[in-house]
């Protein structure tokens, strides 16, 4: 039921492809002379998924039209199959007591069907994790990628069921400082700068800057208790540059931390982080919020063989919509694994979600939404350096409001090779 009219795979594009394989050759032969192990890793990635409703369209879209001329209209129009190749290199050097590692990919998705989407991906991150004498440490790093934003919906209107390039540019540097056997200072100063190539969504490029300080108490029985504090300020540039009274959606927000990590056995750990989250807006107060946020991670090994993992949260998280301000998230999310043999594994995640819309004064929001997501994965390692896997899964949104409520239906097939 889910194969495509047209049976022919996408190719890629032989500019690319060459440029990419030349790049692999000369660094594959560079590798094959590293005196003490591998000092770079080419590596490839072959993908070919299936989406129902790859744009994440409306399951009732017109109220006026027929149902068999709506599955008429909407299966061309809403299913497609994507090829997606990825060519990279993976570096990591040692120099003393300092490691320099880095990844940097070049990628190529092409869709049967929506050519529009058709487009080139670069991702790149390099890390250099230091040390200083045998109490201090961190790690400084830098980020670049470029790739197409998922499709979701805005003010009731799918402003991105168009192509829409999103670039990150990340940059941080955090430290450690353990002054005591049992006690250790942390802090992270990072810069992340986001932007959008599509008009509709570029109100939402930022500039965000992010400070934290942490306070671990690390005991010898392998729990951990920790005291964060995190300020983080957000600027949207294009609102300076108009005519729009500046910074009107400039805004900070400050949280502070309690984080318990309990190693209650050699298969059961939990992990809870809880506290206050306060967010003010420069020109807005009437969207300022505060409230208590907490998330709950457990995990259990039954068996050298089998895992599960849970998490359960409860957040208030802002919202860039000119009725709404707030979101209030409650959510479940279960990982299974069951590690079926050396080569062979079986990862499994349900994730159920309830969000609820808190309107802006004066306005009427009535908005509760609930998200289901399923995904049984199965990988296969046939070869040291070769890794194949195959999944199925599903997406689903039920509103309160019409035309709104969707789901997608996919399945992916991947293989992943490293020289």
């Amino acid at each position: 039921m889910f194969q495509p009219e047209n049976n022919m795979a996408p190719a890629v594009p032989s500019r690319l492809c060459r440029r990419l394989c030349g790049l692999l050759l000369l660094t594959a032969a560079a590798s094959a002379h590293a005196e003490s192990g591998k000092l770079i890793t080419p590596f490839a990635d072959l993908s070919y998924n299936y989406a129902s409703n790859l744009r994440s369209r409306p399951d009732v879209e017109n109220p006026n039209v027929s149902e068999q001329e709506r599955q008429a209209r909407d299966k061309q129009a809403r299913q497609d199959w994507e090829l997606n190749t990825r060519l990279g290199l993976a570096l990591e050097k040692k120099f003393g007591r300092q490691l320099l590692q880095g990844r940097f990919v070049l990628g190529h998705s092409k869709f049967q069907n929506h050519t529009d989407l058709n487009y080139d991906s670069r991702e790149g991150q390099t890390t250099l994790a230091w040390q200083l004498g045998n109490h201090i440490a961190g790690n400084l790093g830098v980020s670049n990628s470029k790739t197409m934003s998922p499709f979701d919906v805005y003010e009731g209107r799918v402003l991105v069921s168009l192509r829409n390039l999103r670039q990150q540019n990340n940059r941080f540097v955090d430290g450690g400082w353990r002054f005591h056997p049992s006690f250790r200072l942390r802090g992270t100063l990072g810069r992340l700068d986001l932007s959008n190539e599509l008009d509709t969504v570029k109100m939402f490029d930022r500039k965000q800057i992010t400070r934290e300080a942490w306070l671990d108490w690390l005991p010898a029985s392998g729990s951990s208790l920790s005291l964060m504090v995190r300020r983080t300020g957000e600027g949207f540039p294009l609102f300076k540059d108009s005519e729009r009274s500046a910074d009107k959606f400039d805004r900070s927000t400050d949280e502070i931390k309690l984080k318990l990590h309990w190693a209650y056995s050699a298969k059961t750990e939990l992990q809870l982080l809880t506290g206050y989250v306060r967010r003010k807006y420069q020109f807005q107060p009437e969207r300022d919020y505060s409230g208590l946020n907490w998330h709950l991670n457990g995990n259990w090994r039954a068996s050298a063989k089998l895992e599960f993992g849970a998490q359960l949260w409860r957040a208030l998280d802002g919202v860039d919509k000119e009725s709404t301000s707030l979101s209030l998230s409650n959510g479940l999310r279960i990982i299974p694994v069951w590690n079926i043999s050396s080569k062979l594994r079986l990862d499994g995640r349900l994730n159920l979600e309830r969000r609820t819309a808190v309107p802006m004064p004066g306005m009427n929001v009535n908005l509760v939404e609930k998200v289901y997501n399923a995904t049984l994965g199965l990988t296969w390692v046939p070869l040291p350096k070769l890794q194949v896997s195959a999944n199925v899964g599903r997406d689903q949104l039920d509103s309160n409001l019409e035309y709104r409520s969707y789901h997608n239906n996919r399945i992916g097939l991947n293989a992943h090779y490293e020289y």
